[in-house]
């Protein structure tokens, strides 16, 4: 909820401060950053629930996940009930789902910002716009390398100032890309 009133207050911030701010009106851009946008939000949801979970004890290892892709305890049908989801602190099913949601869209996510930021870039944009692609590039950057340091550094227990600097990182990320998705708005 919190984050709602952000990009809700910070959108408004972005018309009084910048009302005549020249637009890059282009259909499929928008589109796509708000589909990146979207994206950003889900993850910074589920980095929530894998901080409340801390789920990052679990699996404290990168690239893989304790020596697998896809943890076993996923591909054991009998997790995959409803005690599971609701008992989610008692057993690794949970963690494990979690972790390997908010890995995977962390990469999706990467993947999305550099094709975003590299199809944006060929095109005739304004220096502001052209700007702010690089710092979306460089905020998903940083996002990615303080998510890797916080799940190795998860060693007994959570490194609580590369998690903090992880969440606010991710508040930045949203920002910049909110403020491409104000740039790319309709006229």
């Amino acid at each position: 909820m919190a984050l709602v009133i952000f990009t809700y207050l910070l959108w408004t911030w972005f018309l009084a401060a910048s009302p005549k701010l020249p637009v890059y009106s282009s259909a499929r851009f928008r589109r796509f950053a708000w589909i990146i946008f979207g994206v950003v939000f889900f993850q910074i949801a589920l980095g929530a629930i894998m901080s409340g979970s801390k789920a990052g004890l679990f699996f404290p290892t990168w690239p893989d996940m304790n020596g697998e892709y896809f943890p076993s305890v996923l591909l054991d049908g009998s997790h995959w009930v409803a005690d599971s989801f609701i008992h989610y602190d008692t057993n690794p099913f949970m963690p494990a789902l979690i972790h390997f949601l908010h890995r995977n869209t962390a990469y999706l996510l990467t993947l999305m910002v550099l094709y975003f930021v590299w199809k944006i870039l060929k095109e005739n944009i304004s220096p502001l716009l052209r700007r702010s692609a690089w710092w979306m590039f460089a905020a998903v950057g940083v996002q990615v390398l303080l998510g890797i340091f916080t799940v190795i550094n998860c060693k007994a227990s959570i490194p609580v100032d590369l998690g903090v600097a992880h969440q606010a990182g991710a508040v930045v990320l949203l920002s910049v890309v909110l403020w491409i998705c104000y740039q790319l708005r309709k006229e």
